[in-house]
């Protein structure tokens, strides 16, 4: 090599970028993150929606299986917390008191990726379930279940003909601080059907009928395991 060319090699490997290559390198690189970013988001958000339907029928599992082991009712109650995220925990029925209160051997837990569960029932049909999605009062009652067991592991909608009711225990419902929901719903009937949805999304939509039409993901209760169902 001449030493003509060896200087022109050695200025091209001391040169580097330009700061107009450096620009149209970062361009490049801030157009592909953006490309792939709605792909990433859409793909944790659909793992979290998964990890959440998972850990309900879970949770109907466990209560499905503290009734066959306790030999009594048991149920497992959703509702939405303080904190505008979904809660769900584990009941057994107390037979002295004809209520359903926390199970000493179950933790509540929380839905993961916002996620909230509302029920499918007759009472949140129709003209009815319109109504109800107007209000948050509505919205309240349609996010706010119970499905429960009884003793041979079967679903169970009503204790002795009487519809469920759960008692005012401090670790689940009250006032004080550590309460984790403040408003014990009124008596009703166990659901065997259920569907999911991102709570927060759906409570600041203004048409909530047409945001659950569209998103909102069905799934029924196994009669003979407790676990969810998916149905399309």
């Amino acid at each position: 090599m001449t030493r003509r060319k060896h200087n022109t090699l050695a200025r091209w490997r001391r040169r580097g970028f330009t700061l107009t290559e450096l620009l149209v390198a970062i361009g490049v690189v801030v157009l592909l993150v953006g490309i792939a970013l709605p792909s990433i988001e859409m793909m944790f958000s659909s793992g979290g929606e998964d990890q959440a339907r998972g850990l309900m029928s879970a949770m109907l599992g466990a209560a499905r299986a503290a009734a066959i082991q306790d030999q009594t009712y048991a149920a497992l109650h959703v509702q939405i917390g303080k904190d505008d995220t979904c809660w769900v925990a584990v009941l057994r029925y107390n037979a002295d008191t004809r209520q359903f209160e926390a199970h000493p051997g179950y933790m509540p837990l929380q839905m993961p990726a916002d996620v909230g569960f509302g029920e499918v029932t007759a009472t949140f049909a129709g003209d009815a379930y319109t109504t109800a999605m107007n209000s948050d009062t509505g919205l309240a009652n349609f996010t706010s279940f119970t499905v429960a067991f009884d003793s041979d592991g079967a679903l169970a909608k009503r204790v002795d003909d009487q519809p469920l009711r759960l008692a005012n225990d401090l670790n689940l419902f009250g006032s004080r601080d550590e309460a984790m929901w403040q408003t014990r719903p009124a008596d009703e009937e166990g659901i065997q059907a259920m569907t999911y949805f991102k709570y927060k999304v759906l409570k600041a939509t203004s048409d909530r009928n047409a945001y659950l039409d569209e998103n909102g993901q069905f799934l029924c209760v196994n009669p003979h395991t407790g676990h969810l169902m998916p149905t399309e």
